[in-house]
Order: C-alpha cells, then structure tokens, then sequence
C-alpha cells in the first residue's frame, strides 16, 4: 500500500467497508477519531480500578475503632454502609476484561492505520490528543488527606478478610 489522501474508493479492514461517499468517509474518520477517545477512556478505568483496589487496602486514616461524632456519621454501627469488598478473582477478571477489550480496540485501530489513508491516520491523532486531555489527568497520588475512596469505602470491616 502507498500513502493516500482518498476519500471515495478506499476499502478499510473488509469488502463490506467499501467508501462510496463523502459522507462515509466522514463517519469513518470520526468513528476512528472515538475509537481512540474510547482506548484511552479505559485506560483511565482501569487507572481508577486500581486506585480503587489499592485504596481498598490502605490502612484507614480515621483508625478502625473511632468513636462516631453524631448519628449521621458513616463509621456509626447504627447506619452501616454496606462494604464493597471484591475477591482477588473478581480484580483479576475486571483486569482482564478491561486489557481485552483495550488490545481489540488497538488491534481495530492498527488495521485501520495500515490503509496508509491521511485523513485516518490524522483523525487518531487528534483522538489521541483530545482522549489525552479529557483523562489523562490524573489526581495528586501522594497527600496525606484521605481519598474519596478511603472515605467511601474503609469502614471497619470484620466480615472480609
């Protein structure tokens, strides 16, 4: 294949994906343009389930047995959160589905890529681009506050273990 600049003719991944018209050519290029903004969009998913998972296991700033201020506390006995407490099968098998379904979307976006067509090519960059921006940033990992996790979901917990 060489480099083009085509826009009606091409053939991307299969026959059935035959550019006719402008108009699918355009869908094509935003539909790459979101395949990439959906690939970093779980990167930060899985970013955050681990935070979460790590989180989880942090010791708890408050200490296991303080004493609630008032009734509306959420450390009172009397008005029990129920703890989310994932095994380590169910954080494996969360991982691996969020790792496949990130190699499908890139294995979509190399087949893609390989069509040597510019405007592709440059509609993933700028999906790379906006993707970053929009979940790349990423909270100040080391504080001394506790997080929204911490705060969420470290209760004294005896059941799990």
């Amino acid at each position: 294949m060489l480099w083009n600049w085509n826009t009606i003719g091409t053939c991307f991944i299969s026959k059935a994906w035959y550019m006719d018209s402008g108009g699918k050519f355009g869908i094509t290029c935003f539909g790459a343009f979101m395949l990439v903004m959906l690939l970093e969009f779980l990167a930060r998913v899985s970013r955050e389930w681990e935070r979460h998972r790590f989180a989880r296991g942090a010791p708890n700033s408050q200490g296991p047995y303080a004493p609630a201020a008032d009734a509306n506390d959420a450390n009172n006995d009397a008005n029990p959160i129920p703890n989310f407490c994932p095994s380590f099968v169910e954080h494996a098998f969360i991982n691996a589905i969020l790792h496949t379904v990130q190699c499908i979307i890139t294995y979509i976006l190399i087949l893609m890529a390989v069509s040597f067509n510019g405007y592709i090519i440059i509609s993933m960059f700028i999906g790379a681009y906006v993707g970053a921006l929009c979940f790349q940033r990423d909270p100040l990992t080391e504080t001394r506050n506790p997080n929204a996790y911490q705060r969420a979901f470290q209760q004294p917990v005896v059941c799990c273990v």
